[in-house]
């Protein structure tokens, strides 16, 4: 570990270079480390980063004269006032050695980096005083989030934003913080309440410590999940050494640092929390159990881990008395014995694990796992939804009805964590009608100059078009499942808001879409000749437009993206009954299958 000597540092400021046997950057290792007492600064770099005075730079300035240093001008920097007034606050709390990154790794060295950081929060821990510098605050620690001062960073100080600053607060057991101009304004222990509401970190291990109050792998990715760093591997190195696991740095890999990140953690941990991302999502799928990023934790600040025991417990408390009956107790029993909850493993083909799993009512392929892990503040245990398709699994998200409790059993599964993202666009043409967009579902969703990008995390949209001058309206609905994707026309009268009927919509296409999409890949999979279905028509039950009674929807297709053409219909319209799927048109070009699934509301047949 490489530490500036505060005496040397100082004596450079005077008088320029220190006199021979003095060193301003000092290597201290092993015992003699232990035995140091120092401190050590958390920042944010500056934008732009030529601010900040790194190894190089300060080497160079070490062997300085007084006059050279005062001619460089680098005083004057941001970089070296922050070195000094961490030098000078180490100084009145009578430490002699400071630690501030930007100078004291070299970072041309991609050894030397890989030790650092793989020993940062081991650093932080050991550390006598932290000293967190918040240049953003102008006085006084904010107690409420303010979007005004701080509107790039979710309302408060940018240093609770950044990735690396997470586990410089939780490390040190004395964080002191400072603003702009260095007057202390909190610390960690007595502004506890104030941090654990802007981190979600649990008081008690800002007070306490990591070992006090031991967090879940879910728990830690969850503190991370709104936090940005300048590269993405950066958000996998970062959480190192919360989660207690070693890595080499290999800078250029993107993303793949955090699937890496995980299965790390997995070879040292029977932590199944770490599967629990996503667990509130309403729709979506993943062709990978290992999360893509830590944002997708954000849900899982409460997900704590819970012991076999505990889990069958849980597991017989969560299924309704009428058909717990039905279960073998002797099955729960010898599961909550045996040590096959206990372990998982990483192979070339997958997670390899055991869970309770049951099957969904009316489902052959989508089936409910349940996880040593539950909800502390709702006590549920959480579940993932499995779908198997041509002998491979994927996750869903959503919710799919009433699991088959009965047919619970504990099965040897074999995830996958190799995911690919794949997306399909669809651009709506409208014709010679006056149908304008009203909405769109989920709220998250954007459609930008008619066009509508889908992905296997963002499987299914809703738009919802009303009549410029009258009040009738229609839904279309885009899916993206199985690599497939399918559009639904629903021409349907609804009571209440526009807002009921759209949410209603979607209810009805989440529980039953999958079932549809995955006929619909059987069905084009098991086809040597392929029909064409270019055109299709949908009928208003009652349109109050002059000569419209219906639209006409024509597709062409590229290899990913699908144009769709809506024509209104100027003949009269039949209807049949209770949302009903009246058929599948597929058509098909080069290796792709195009679908449309009809959709109809309760109404009395009428002329055709």
């Amino acid at each position: 570990m490489r530490l500036i000597d505060v005496n040397a540092f100082f004596q450079l400021e005077e008088k320029g270079k220190p006199h021979s046997g003095s060193k301003v950057l000092v290597n201290v290792n092993g015992e003699e480390l232990a035995k140091t007492k120092y401190a050590i600064l958390s920042h944010c770099w500056s934008d732009p980063n030529s601010q900040e005075i790194q190894f190089e730079e300060m080497q160079k300035i070490t062997n300085m004269t007084k006059a050279e240093l005062d001619e460089s001008g680098v005083r004057e920097r941001i970089g070296y006032q922050k070195i000094r007034r961490t030098c000078l606050q180490a100084r009145n709390d009578k430490l002699e050695r400071v630690w501030v990154d930007t100078c004291c790794i070299n970072k041309a060295s991609s050894t030397e980096l890989s030790e650092a950081i793989n020993s940062m929060f081991r650093w932080y821990s050991g550390s006598q005083e932290c000293y967190a510098y918040l240049h953003d605050v102008a006085s006084g620690f904010p107690t409420t989030c303010n979007d005004k001062d701080f509107p790039e960073s979710n309302g408060w100080p940018r240093w609770f934003s950044r990735g690396w600053t997470l586990q410089e607060l939780v490390a040190p057991k004395e964080v002191r913080f400072f603003d702009k101009d260095w007057s202390q304004i909190g610390n960690k222990r007595k502004d506890a309440e104030t941090l654990s509401k802007i981190t979600r970190i649990p008081i008690g291990v800002l007070q306490d410590g990591m070992y006090a109050e031991p967090p879940s792998v879910a728990q830690i990715m969850s503190w991370a999940a709104d936090r940005r760093t300048m590269q993405d591997e950066d958000r996998a190195y970062s959480l190192l050494g919360l989660l207690g696991v070693n890595m080499p740095m290999v800078y250029g890999e993107g993303k793949n640092a955090f699937q890496r990140l995980q299965l790390e953690i997995i070879r040292k941990s029977n932590d199944q929390t770490i599967f629990a991302w996503g667990h509130s999502r309403e729709s979506g799928c993943s062709s990978s159990f290992l999360a893509g990023d830590p944002s997708d934790f954000g849900d899982c600040s409460n997900i704590v881990r819970i012991e076999p025991r505990e889990f069958i417990d849980e597991l017989r408390n969560n299924i309704p008395e009428n058909e717990l009956v039905k279960i073998p107790q002797g099955k729960l029993r010898e599961v909550a014995e045996s040590t096959r909850l206990r372990k998982f493993s990483v192979t070339n083909a997958g997670i390899q694990i055991t869970l309770p799993v049951t099957p969904y009512r009316g489902s052959s392929w989508l089936s409910e796992a349940n996880l040593a892990c539950r909800d502390k503040s709702k006590s549920r245990i959480i579940t993932i939804i499995l779908g198997s398709f041509q002998s491979h699994f994927s996750r869903y998200f959503g919710d799919f009805g009433t699991p088959l409790y009965v047919k619970l059993e504990f099965r040897k599964l074999l995830l996958p964590y190799e995911g690919l993202q794949h997306t399909f666009t669809f651009q709506l043409d409208f014709w010679k009608h006056a149908f304008l967009q009203h909405a769109i579902f989920p709220s998250d969703m954007t459609s930008t100059n008619n066009v509508v990008t889908l992905s296997s995390t963002n499987d299914c949209a809703i738009i919802f078009y009303v009549h410029r001058d009258h009040s009738t309206c229609f839904s279309v609905v885009l899916h993206f499942h199985f690599g497939r994707h399918s559009v639904d026309i629903i021409c349907d009268e609804f009571p209440g808001s526009w807002e009921d009927h759209i949410q209603q919509v979607y209810q009805h296409v989440r529980r039953n879409g999958l079932e549809q999409a995955r006929y619909i890949s059987d069905v084009s999979g098991s086809i040597t000749t392929r029909p064409v279905s270019l055109v299709n028509r949908y009928y208003f039950p009652r349109s109050d437009i002059p000569n419209i009674h219906g639209i006409e929807l024509i597709s062409e297709q590229l290899d990913n993206m699908c144009t769709i053409r809506i024509v209104g219909l100027e003949n009269t319209g039949c209807h049949l009954f209770d949302w009903q799927a009246v058929g599948v048109f597929l058509f098909f070009q080069g290796q792709h299958a195009i679908s449309f699934w009809c959709y109809f509301s309760l109404a009395l047949p009428t002329k055709v």
